[in-house]
């Protein structure tokens, strides 16, 4: 009998580990993103929740939004959320939209599944997301599913989606022209990609004591008070097998180059005049950051 007990509570404790639910909207959670709009320029996006607010009988989490950019500009606004299972929805503030309420995420969805995001009454076919891949990420003490994205019927092509965070890759590039129109604005907004709007770039999300990066820290990071120069430097090839070479118009400028890995984890710095190269044995998608006193440059990489 007690070892029968035994076993009973041991698959009972697997159950419950199975089913582990990854709750959204935590006091601690806070998202960062890097944005750039056509008239303010570069700026750093932070949201995070306050409070429950019930709207037509049902609880929303208030996600409070605020937006920092480089030339002094402020903005603050909000947008309701609520989590229900897998699955995470947004309600529509404005009257534009042909939805109340939309599902943005549903974390229980296999591969080949389909979620349709229906921005305007009239809009056909609806933009519209599929499950490519599906596996599990650990953050922190949890692990929480990655689902792999292919876009349809939008200018974006694929994104990566983690439970608890939202879209952390795939939703830089917006339709129309940038401006602050925030009439869609939902976390990491799935809908942005058919909208106009900031672009926006995943920094971070944080909750207490951890956190999780993406390709976009490299921005948040070097922000400067005024948007910074670009430099005029040539990084090449794009693809490939370990060896990148960088030429400067002045051969007696000095330049910082940082390599970091998709997850922004530092691979490689060093200092380099004028013309030179760096060789790492790092393989896989890098972004490549170079800094000097009177400018910035970027570039994405693939190392095989």
């Amino acid at each position: 009998m007690k070892h029968t007990a035994t076993l009973f509570a041991f698959f009972l404790f697997l159950a419950q580990t199975s089913t582990a639910q990854v709750t959204w909207f935590n006091a601690a959670d806070q998202w960062t993103f890097h944005i750039t709009s056509g008239w303010v320029g570069q700026g750093i996006e932070t949201i995070m929740p306050e409070k429950d607010t019930v709207v037509d009988g049902v609880a929303y989490k208030k996600l409070l939004r605020n937006a920092q950019f480089a030339n002094g500009t402020y903005s603050s606004d909000f947008r309701l959320m609520r989590q229900e299972g897998q699955k995470v929805f947004a309600r529509s503030q404005w009257p534009v939209v042909s939805y109340d309420e939309l599902m943005l995420y549903d974390f229980a969805l296999n591969v080949g599944d389909t979620v349709h995001l229906p921005l305007y009454e009239n809009q056909n076919p609806d933009l519209a997301y599929v499950i490519s891949e599906v596996t599990t990420v650990d953050i922190g003490s949890q692990t929480r599913v990655k689902q792999v994205i292919r876009w349809l019927n939008s200018p974006v092509e694929k994104g990566t989606l983690i439970e608890g965070i939202g879209c952390v890759e795939g939703l830089h590039k917006i339709g129309g022209e940038d401006c602050l129109t925030e009439a869609y604005l939902f976390l990491d907004e799935p809908t942005a990609a058919a909208v106009d709007g900031p672009e926006r770039k995943f920094c971070s999300f944080q909750s207490g004591s951890f956190s999780f990066e993406g390709l976009g820290v490299v921005l948040c990071k070097a922000l400067p008070v005024q948007t910074p120069a670009e430099l005029p430097v040539n990084v090449y090839p794009s693809l490939s097998s370990g060896t990148l070479f960088f030429s400067m118009p002045d051969p007696t400028t000095s330049f910082l180059v940082t390599l970091f890995d998709p997850a922004g984890k530092q691979v490689l710095q060093t200092t380099l005049i004028g013309d030179g190269s760096i060789t790492t044995a790092y393989k896989g998608t890098a972004v490549v950051w170079l800094q000097t006193a009177s400018g910035t440059a970027v570039r994405r990489v693939v190392l095989y």
